[in-house]
């Protein structure tokens, strides 16, 4: 079996091609002959993953009121860095607590109630 710049000089490929990156980044092609036999085809050339990724600011506050924090964000950490016990979701949230919660994909969390009137709340969002 022959493949000579791209090109199957020997009329034995089918038509079944799959790639992938081998340890070193190098992208590999892969083709099936007429009897099922992998072939590795060529040297490979580097690739450079592409960032897609979608940078976000996170939004950071003390609170000491009773508000919520509003529904479609990525990201919240909730911590209480005053002295007395206050409320998160009508659950007791005692000085020292803190919860970090995140939504995967394209999911976002729903709103999230909290008292901290007679406290101080750290929150830091991110959408």
């Amino acid at each position: 079996m022959g493949f000579e710049n791209g090109n199957d000089s020997t009329g034995t490929l089918q038509t079944y091609l799959i790639g992938g990156v081998d340890s070193q980044g190098k992208v590999r092609a892969i083709a099936v002959d007429e009897n099922g036999r992998i072939q590795s085809i060529g040297e490979g050339v580097s690739i450079t993953p592409v960032d897609s990724g979608i940078q976000r600011k996170p939004d950071i506050k003390k609170v000491s009121d009773e508000n919520v924090i509003p529904a479609g964000t990525k990201m919240v950490f909730v911590a209480n860095i005053g002295g007395s016990a206050g409320l998160l979701l009508e659950t007791e949230f005692l000085p020292g607590d803190s919860v970090s919660l995140e939504a995967t994909g394209n999911d976002t969390i729903a709103e999230i109630s909290y008292n901290a009137t007679d406290t101080i709340f750290m929150l830091v969002t991110l959408t």
